[in-house]
């Protein structure tokens, strides 16, 4: 079996996330920012980062502990998980904004013949 990405849906929520993470202008974004950024919950922005990463489009990385240990200290949280758009999700980005191609129906006369 391969271990090849899986199609990601290109959501109003994906795109709203991916422009979060375009526009932080190479900045790597902890989850919970991106969350308020979005203005999207947990329950759907977590899931699909990790979507997003499986399919190459965001890239992540963990906090130092370093940088953790010191943040702990003074108020306890979890280890924060950071975020970056990758150059493929820059251009899923980029296609989703192009204008879509309308619907053009074709007339079907009488007895079937275009």
């Amino acid at each position: 079996m391969t271990d090849r990405p899986k199609r990601v849906r290109m959501t109003l929520p994906t795109i709203t996330v991916l422009d979060v993470l375009t526009n932080a202008a190479g900045e790597d974004v902890h989850g919970l920012e991106i969350c308020s950024r979005a203005k999207l919950g947990t329950g759907t922005v977590y899931p699909m980062l990790s979507r997003l990463e499986k399919a190459g489009w965001v890239s992540a990385r963990w906090e130092e502990d370093e940088t953790w240990q010191e943040a702990a200290t003074e108020s306890w949280r979890p280890r924060r998980r950071y975020y970056k758009v990758t150059g493929a999700g820059k251009a899923a980005l980029e296609q989703a904004r192009q204008p879509k191609p309308k619907f053009r129906a074709r007339r079907i006369q009488p007895g079937g013949s275009v």
